[in-house]
């Protein structure tokens, strides 16, 4: 919430820092959760679906992201 309604450059800039940091750390926390639950190929395909999870939220984010700005009516600036 602080990225979205920063007051300025310095404060979106530190918000998305902090953001980034903590997705760096829940990433490698859900990976070891995975890999202490599922063994053998089980393990791999758990590891696997994880990995195709996260390449398609990463390939829709910014088109989805841009539908909804645009179809809020939100203008940036």
């Amino acid at each position: 919430m602080a990225a979205a309604t920063g007051g300025g450059a310095g404060a979106v800039i530190t918000a998305r820092l902090v953001q980034g940091a903590a997705a760096g750390l829940v990433d490698a926390q859900v990976i070891g959760t995975l890999q202490d639950i599922f063994r053998g190929q089980d393990r791999g395909g758990a590891l696997g679906l994880y990995a195709v999870t996260a390449g398609v939220a990463t390939a829709l984010r910014s088109p989805l992201g841009g539908a909804l700005v645009a179809g809020l009516g939100l203008q940036l600036g």
